[in-house]
């Protein structure tokens, strides 16, 4: 196979040579947020993201953001909807970098800006759920990411 079909992504900086994935993330299991530690041999970008958060009868109202932690494990960066997700109830969250401000009604998806910052080799991504409770989950995580070398490969 020729190496060209390998850099469909979206060229950054007038370099490109970037791929362009969807990730399935594994489901964290009830009562955890999800987090990803992104490998050492590319820089990643966000694009998109989408997941499902179930809450318990638990009466809390659960604030979702994804977040961007460097190697010390501290975040640097948030991106959410200004929304909560009542107990009891279902809720799908759709990012994407390319909204800029988010939107939702009664019933239906939450919609919200992505920020496409790169996230380097030992960065983490996390998807937090402030007040989640032990019967919460999260499901059905997907992110679509340009993966970016961090140096060239020789041809």
């Amino acid at each position: 196979m020729s190496s060209e079909f390998l850099y469909l992504g979206q060229p950054y900086g007038g370099r490109g040579m970037s791929e362009q994935v969807v990730f399935r993330g594994n489901n964290p299991g009830a009562g955890s947020n999800f987090s990803f530690v992104i490998p050492s041999e590319y820089q990643w970008r966000p694009l998109g993201c989408t997941f499902t958060l179930t809450t318990s009868a638990v009466v809390a109202n659960r604030f979702v953001t994804v977040q961007y932690l460097g190697s010390d494990g501290n975040p640097w960066n948030a991106s959410g909807a200004a929304v909560v997700t009542a107990a009891n109830s279902v809720a799908r969250y759709d990012g994407s970098m390319y909204i800029n401000t988010g939107s939702w009604a009664s019933g239906t998806d939450v919609f919200f800006p992505l920020d496409p910052f790169f996230l380097r080799g030992g960065d983490t991504l996390k998807i937090n759920v402030t007040n989640i409770d032990v019967a919460d989950t999260l499901t059905l995580i997907y992110f679509t990411f340009d993966k970016y070398f961090q140096s060239y490969p020789v041809s």
